[in-house]
Formats: C-alpha cells, structure tokens, sequence
C-alpha cells in the first residue's frame, strides 16, 4: 500500500455555484445540502433548484460521473459539516452544479478509484476525522477544506483491489437500503390495512377529549445527558418520541434538588405520550408506551395521555393521531413567535376531531397493527446489525484490514 495525501487523489477541486433567479433561459439544475442524504447518496426526491449561471461557469463546474460533493458550511451541533455525497448519474443531457455551501472533489482516477475514496472520506465523517478541521463564525460551523485535504492522508492499495473492496461495501450498503425498503413497506401495508377497515379520515364522530382519562404535562427541569447510576431518575427529552416509537434511551439525569415527587409523572403501559412544543414538523409527535416506567418521568414540553380503554384501542388512537391530517391540524392550531418552536394549547388539542369506529372494528387493527409492528422491530434489528456489519468493513477498510481474496472479503 502506498500512502498519500487525499489533494494529491485529486484531479481537481471545484468551487460550487449559486448563479442568480431562474429565468428559462440559461437555467441549470443545483444541488444543495438540502439534497445530501446520511448515507452518501444524492437525495433527488428532495427540491433540485433552478439557477440561472453563466453557460461558460456550467460547462466548467458541472457534475461528472464520479465526482464527490462535500459540505463546506453548514452543519450543526449534532450533525458536524463535512458530509460527502457521491454523484453517481451517468446521463449527460441533464447538467447538474452544486451549490456555494459545497464543493466537487474530482478524483484522479489513475491513482484512485472514486468510489473508493469517497467511502475514505465518508469513514473520516463517521468517525468525527472532520471535527478538528471545522470552525464556527456568526452561527455557521464552515469545514477548513484545504487544511483538511492537505493534512489527512490515506493508504490505498492497487486499484484492482481497490474495486474488490468497493464491491463489498456496496452489497452491505446495498442490504441496508434493502432492509430500509421492507420496513417503509410494512409502513405502507399498516396504512393499506387502515383505509381498507376506514376509509380515509374525512368523517369524524369525536373529539381527542371524549376518550381520555386524563391528560398530564410533566415537569420542567434540566439534567446531564449520561447514562442513570443506581436508583437516579431520568427526565425524558422530547426526542423520545419524535421518531413515532417511544426511545426510553432518551433522558437526562437531574439533579435530586430538582426533582419535585409529588409532582413527576411516570410513563404507564398503554398511555401515549405527546409532544406538546417542538418544530412545526414535530409538534404533535406521539409514541405509545409498552410497559410501565418507574425511574423515567416526564418533562414540561411532553403530555401524558390516559385513554379510556372501554371505548378506544391505544394502538387504533396512535395510528389515527400520528396520521398526517391529524398532525397537520395539530401544527394549524399551534402558535408561537418563533417558527423554529411551536407550542400547542391543551385546549386545542382535546378539540381535534377523529373518526372513532366501533371497538371491535378498533381492536381488529390493532391486531394486525401489532403484528406488523413486531416484524418491524425484527426488521430495525436486522438492520442494526447490518449497519454495525457496514461500519465494521469501513474500519478494516481503511485500517488496511480488509483484505480480499477471490472476491471475498477476509
């Protein structure tokens, strides 16, 4: 193995374009980070702008086969700057530039294969490599690229094995999309299975108040995020539920002089738990609690929610509240100055209308809910393991442990 820096890898360096307001003439098709995935790969689903620029820029700047884009500004706390994605189109007729947060590196493909160092340069993200090369001014966390290109090196082997090794960590990349698939799927199929008993949710016959018990708000205090000694207590982040399934991993650990007994509020087996003040996408996410807590409780910007199991199924009430009318209607009626942080009213909340069936119609779906929520979870599972399989390839990929013999990796 030879070792090299990564800006001797490249051909070239590409600065990206912004160009000015479409106007049908010379418009050209931009990516933004907007269109980066977490993965590597280009999100077109997502908006692809329009921008005017100058014709002679486009045929200079625009994206070949190969090429590797990566955020220079953006990022966030959570998330660091210095994603890459790997533009993978072979169609010439459709240019594609991307935007001034981003820059093209073209690698040299005499010395490297391309996807080869991207999957180097995707290791070097995942593994935090980019941190020490990213500064912060006016709010925006900017990657230092050229310090980062000239001072991070990289062992390569002869292209032939390079593109063994490419192989292997596409059919994992490969497997983890396909699993990611059969998951959505099984999303779809719930949704299937509830217009086919329902219809769709333009007839309602109740109100979010006539089947709960009780609705309960939890108390405000901060905490450290690490892991709880003993018998501490937790206090639950909102994050809890805003993927749609309650993470009981997600909490802070407060102080004992914050906690006020009397007046914590413990997730119970059944209840739902709703976030009351969140981004406009996530006011209103709910997950559904599966058994009792006694060492989490809730905080202020999270409702409790204890249903009245005579007339309503807890799962049949998730799904309906968790279904995009309903969490749409839940944003509508949300208020607030800033629209980063929404706050929605109990009041507001206990009058939205649904559409409540007989019970045993309820307790039908969630029957099936149930089933297909626990093959789901066989599936996240699998998919764990597939992503740890794929981070651990990375490792030995890049640490000149992964060695291949007859195409198999060894």
């Amino acid at each position: 193995m030879k070792e090299y820096l990564i800006i001797d890898l490249l051909e070239s360096v590409i600065s990206g374009e912004w160009g000015n307001e479409p106007n049908g003439e010379q418009d050209v098709f931009v990516l933004r980070t907007t269109n980066f995935s977490n993965n590597g790969k280009i999100d077109f689903s997502k908006e692809v702008v329009k921008r005017n620029i100058d014709e002679k820029k486009v045929d200079a700047k625009k994206l070949n086969y190969g090429d590797i884009i990566i955020e220079k500004s953006g990022g966030s706390i959570d998330q660091p700057v210095g994603r890459v994605v790997f533009y993978d189109l072979r169609d010439d007729t459709t240019a594609y530039l991307c935007n001034n947060f981003t820059s093209v590196l073209r690698p040299n493909t005499k010395l490297v294969n391309p996807k080869f160092l991207f999957y180097f340069l995707f290791y070097l993200y995942k593994c935090k490599a980019v941190l020490k090369f990213q500064n912060q001014t006016t709010g925006i966390i900017n990657l230092k690229l050229d310090n980062y290109l000239r001072n991070s090196t990289i062992s390569i082997p002869m292209l032939g094995e390079q593109e063994h090794i490419v192989k292997i960590l596409d059919k994992a990349q490969y497997l983890i999309e396909q699993r990611k698939q059969a998951i959505a799927k099984l999303d779809e199929l719930v949704q299937a299975v509830f217009l086919d008993m329902f219809g769709q949710f333009s007839d309602t016959n109740c109100k979010i108040k006539d089947v709960i018990i009780s609705l309960q708000a939890g108390l405000s205090t901060g905490g450290e995020t690490r892991q709880k000694q003993g018998s501490e207590l937790g206090v639950l982040t909102t994050s809890a539920v805003t993927s749609g399934e309650f993470i009981d991993t997600a909490y802070k650990v407060p102080s004992e002089k914050d906690i006020k007994l009397n007046k914590l509020v413990f997730p119970t087996k059944n209840s739902i738990l709703v976030s009351r003040m969140n981004t406009r996408e996530l006011v209103g996410a709910s997950a559904i609690i599966e058994k009792d807590y006694n060492d989490l409780f809730i905080p202020d910007r999270l409702w409790k929610l204890t249903l009245d199991q005579r007339i309503v199924n807890p799962y049949y009430f998730l799904f309906v509240i968790q279904a995009k009318k309903i969490r749409d209607e839940v944003s509508r009626l949300s208020s607030g100055t800033s629209g980063s942080m929404l706050n929605i009213s109990q009041e507001k909340y206990l009058g939205i209308d649904f559409y409540l069936p007989a019970k045993q119609l309820q307790d039908q779906f969630a029957s099936m809910n149930i089933q297909i929520r626990n093959t789901k979870n066989k599936m996240k599972l699998q998919l764990q393991q597939l992503e740890s399989n794929f981070q651990a390839l990375l490792q030995k990929a890049f640490k000149g442990e992964l060695t291949v013999k007859d195409g198999v990796a060894v």
